[in-house]
């Protein structure tokens, strides 16, 4: 079986492509070109599987909880949504709607702002 995966272009549309991307669609998934989405053009959701929570004497699960880790700076938009949505800085819809700068900004803690200058 044929594997698809669903990109929404920048005219809005959404294209079916099969596995493995040719080199030229994957370089313009990978600049922000192609966001990748459901079949139905809603945002796309990485499947991941969730693992039986074990709470320990607090209340609170137990064993290491690893937190999201922040994407590079020069990683695709899709990543810094994904990672905008699982801190909880926003939903999927609004994550989808923000660019890749306004993901940045609205990620990053103000211990790691840039210093705001005085007039």
């Amino acid at each position: 079986m044929t594997e698809l995966i669903h990109f929404k272009a920048p005219s809005g549309h959404v294209i079916a492509m099969t596995l493995p991307l040719h080199s030229t669609i994957e370089q313009q998934w990978e600049h922000g070109d192609l966001q990748r989405v459901a079949e139905d053009g809603s945002p796309w959701v990485e499947a991941v599987e969730v693992a039986e929570v074990v709470e320990g004497p607090s209340g609170a699960p137990a064993g290491d909880v690893e937190a999201p880790v922040r994407p590079k700076a020069a990683a695709k938009i899709a990543e810094w949504q994904e990672f905008a949505v699982a801190i909880g800085a926003c939903t999927a819809d609004e994550a989808a709607g923000l660019t890749k700068a306004q993901l940045v900004e609205l990620t990053t803690p103000p211990e790691m702002q840039p210093p705001v200058p005085e007039v």
